[in-house]
């Protein structure tokens, strides 16, 4: 049964054993993932994101932070008997759309310090911060930088592009780079790939109708949309207001 709980316990303990027995590999496994999450956390700091959540900004995140903020740490970190590798694939990306990368990496490692203080081992911690975070997160910024140069800041694109083609791919790849490397979903056994396109599929679905949703009623709370920016009327290429006539 591949949800069995007892199932998952035992091969996650055995994933988590048989990366120790090769000492140099999982040393240097272990250095790569400190050495990502360490780049993306001193790239984010050096932008300083949390002037984002001054008063006098045009965005209002706080509410959407605080929210991550106390959903994440939970969903990284459950008692052993339940299925916590496919919980960490929920949220990323949402996460991601709402509060802009820099914000998204910081609240990343937060949620990632708050499951070690909750009990989780830095050898569980660190490939799931890095490999279900991080990495999808900045795929999914690379990607969707890409969607917005294609449909030149088309509202359609934004919400089918980087709402929903984005977020699937962006985590799909992630897990399958966390397979190859023996880093992360191991306890789910020879059908971890499938099970996690099946979360991400229904993740990414997730996403796309949060933002439509928050497009319509609080655009604010997004940080990667713009009205300016989005709503142009069509055929400019500038942002600005559309030319006043010329007088008779």
């Amino acid at each position: 049964m591949l949800f069995d709980p007892a199932t998952i316990q035992q091969r996650a303990a055995l994933s988590y054993m048989a990366r120790r027995a090769s000492r140099p590999a999982w040393e240097a496994m272990f250095l790569l993932e400190f050495l990502i999450a360490a780049a993306c956390v001193v790239a984010a700091a050096w932008t300083r994101p949390w002037r984002l959540l001054a008063s006098q900004s045009r965005y209002r995140l706080l509410p959407a932070l605080l929210l991550f903020a106390l959903a994440l740490p939970a969903l990284w970190w459950w008692p052993h008997s339940t299925l916590v590798p496919l919980s960490r694939l929920v949220g990323v990306q949402l996460a991601l759309l709402m509060l802009g990368w820099p914000l998204a990496v910081l609240l990343f490692a937060f949620a990632g310090v708050v499951s070690l203080l909750l009990g989780a081992t830095l050898g569980v911690a660190l490939p799931a911060m890095v490999w279900h975070a991080l990495v999808p997160a900045t795929l999914a910024l690379a990607a969707g930088h890409g969607v917005r140069l294609l449909t030149r800041a088309n509202p359609i694109g934004y919400v089918l592009g980087r709402g929903l083609l984005v977020p699937f791919a962006a985590t799909v790849t992630a897990a399958a780079l966390g397979l190859w490397f023996g880093a992360t979903l191991q306890s789910l056994g020879p059908q971890a790939l499938a099970v996690a396109t099946l979360i991400a599929l229904l993740d990414a679905m997730l996403t796309a109708q949060v933002v439509v949703l928050v497009v319509m009623a609080r655009p604010a709370w997004l940080a990667t949309w713009s009205d300016r920016l989005y709503l142009r009327p069509s055929g400019r290429e500038g942002g600005g207001p559309m030319p006043r006539p010329a007088r008779q």
